[in-house]
């Protein structure tokens, strides 16, 4: 194929890619011609019977590696810095078996090269929690950007960059792309995983322009992009031969460990950690892309080891679906708002307004709302954002809203109903503190985003509010004054009592009364 050709289709192939990357804040377009989805644990145990020639897993990858260049002389320095740091591969490799097995299979039924699995090392250290200063989050590193086009979302409940199962799923539909991209050239798909396909084309445009080679080690390229390729080529050497560099390799069998189980509602991981006798810390590890106490709604799909998916169904059967989250009824109080009460029950405004079914960010004095809450002291639970220092992360999820200025309105008031501050509002609008706000001027607010929830699932989990008590009629009582005591109707009390209105009620008449948790006072 000539260099014509080459380029000819690299333009087309522009329409789908530019300038993206996994590793930097880059504009990307490239996407995958399939949805990136949640993985179902029949699709994980669809194993290949090849796949089990090698019982030590890493045998297996290195025995099936296809790149070229590792007699390229840019590789001794990178094993050497592994040679002077001998137990670094020894603790990468032990935290890659719950991963490595997944990674791998994923990787071979791409028709990618086997040396592709060994590229968390060098994103992440195989480390699913990692998270780099420029926002690039998980086992790949995604960043915020190149994850949505992969299908991969983040709410105040998990982050599926750092899942390792859809995050493993987006980043080999992305070197599916770039290997076409590159024509097949793994080592510019892989620079350009790094550097941003853009980035990688430019150098290849340079070298056609001056008639030299356009390989990956004849271009010109950032530092830390030319020694990508170099330190994996390193890293796959020293897996394949560890006794040779005196290196020290994990042993991972060569079998699934973990599998999936699908979740019809929101569940505490302390219950997780008492049906399945794991710590809280191993299901967070298994679980990578959880951010709180708890799963998000439902339909998530939660990864335990193979021996214990058995009990964990089973118990998960006989546990009523309203006590699998723990729940506060709460009393507003002045000086409340929604911000601060997710903050202080380590929760989110989202699902507080979902599970209350309010329509903004308004609250009463004295009404009551209806609190998520972890079963255990929030220390227990290792791997929140909070815990992980990620709560600090800068990330813009705010809409504009436009309020007009009522009668009776003032900037507390107003701060006060968009959960804001009056400063912010002052800085939005160029407004002078001093002077009093003109009725009928138009306010640019900029409020949290409220990610959709799924609020039918949630109203499935939430406690029964209401409950029946048993009322003795008084003197002086009638059905009025009842209704009223419980915040609830007249009409409710006489169908429920089916009693004649025509009649007077009887002192010391016991009436069953339905009352809601949340609005009665009693």
């Amino acid at each position: 194929m000539s260099w014509r050709v080459k380029i000819l289709r690299s333009l087309l192939l522009v329409f789908f890619v530019f300038s993206l990357s996994a590793c930097e804040h880059q504009t990307q377009s490239l996407k995958d011609d399939q949805s990136i989805k949640k993985v179902d644990d029949t699709d994980y145990k669809k194993i290949d019977s090849k796949f089990h020639n090698d019982d030590n897993l890493w045998k297996y990858i290195s025995n099936r590696y296809s790149l070229s260049g590792y007699d390229h002389p840019s590789i001794k320095g990178h094993i050497l810095w592994f040679q002077k740091n001998p137990d670094y591969l020894t603790r990468v490799t032990n935290r890659a078996k719950p991963y490595l097995h997944y990674v791998v299979q994923k990787v071979e039924q791409a028709g990618l090269p086997m040396e592709i699995a060994l590229l968390p090392i060098v994103e992440s250290a195989y480390y699913p929690f990692a998270f780099s200063g420029g926002a690039a989050s998980g086992l790949w590193q995604f960043i915020p950007s190149t994850g949505r086009l992969y299908g991969l979302k983040e709410d105040w409940w998990h982050d599926d960059r750092r899942d390792f199962m859809l995050s493993t799923n987006a980043a080999i539909a992305y070197y599916k792309n770039l290997k076409t991209l590159f024509d097949g050239d793994m080592h510019l798909a892989i620079a350009a995983y790094n550097g941003g396909p853009g980035r990688v084309q430019r150098a290849i445009k340079r070298n056609q322009k001056m008639k030299r080679k356009t390989d990956f080690w004849s271009l010109k390229l950032p530092s830390e992009t030319k020694g990508y390729v170099p330190r994996l080529l390193a890293i796959a050497e020293l897996i394949k031969n560890p006794e040779k560099y005196g290196q020290k390799i994990t042993y991972v069998k060569n079998e699934p460990y973990i599998s999936t189980i699908k979740l019809r509602s929101q569940i505490d991981l302390a219950l997780v950690s008492e049906f399945t006798g794991l710590t809280i810390e191993e299901i967070y590890k298994l679980n990578t892309g959880l951010k709180r106490w708890a799963t998000p709604g439902a339909n998530y799909e939660l990864v335990l080891p193979i021996d214990k998916i058995k009990v964990f169904e089973e118990k998960l059967k006989k546990y009523p679906k309203n006590k699998r989250i723990s729940w506060v009824r709460y009393q507003v109080k002045s000086g409340d708002n929604l911000i601060s009460l997710a903050k202080r029950h380590n929760t989110s405004v989202e699902s507080i307004r979902a599970i209350n079914n309010l329509s903004d960010n308004k609250i009463v004095v004295d009404k009551y709302l209806l609190i998520p809450q972890s079963l255990r002291n929030i220390k227990d639970y290792a791997f929140t954002d909070d815990k992980l220092g990620f709560s600090g992360k800068k990330v813009n999820k705010h809409i504009k809203k436009l309020h007009t200025v009522e009668e009776g309105d003032s900037l507390w008031s107003i701060s006060r109903t968009y959960d804001v501050s009056m400063k912010d509002i002052i800085r939005w609008n160029r407004l002078n503190s001093k002077k009093h706000l003109q009725i009928g001027t138009e306010l640019k607010i900029f409020i949290e985003r409220v990610d959709e929830l799924n609020v039918t699932a949630l109203q499935k989990v939430i406690p029964d509010l209401n409950k029946s008590i048993t009322y003795k009629v008084k003197k002086g009582d009638n059905l009025s004054l009842i209704a009223k005591k419980f915040n609830t109707s007249i009409e409710d009390i006489v169908r429920d009592n089916k009693i004649d209105i025509k009649k007077p009620l009887k002192i010391g008449k016991k009436l069953k009364i339905i009352v809601n948790i949340l609005s009665s006072d009693e």
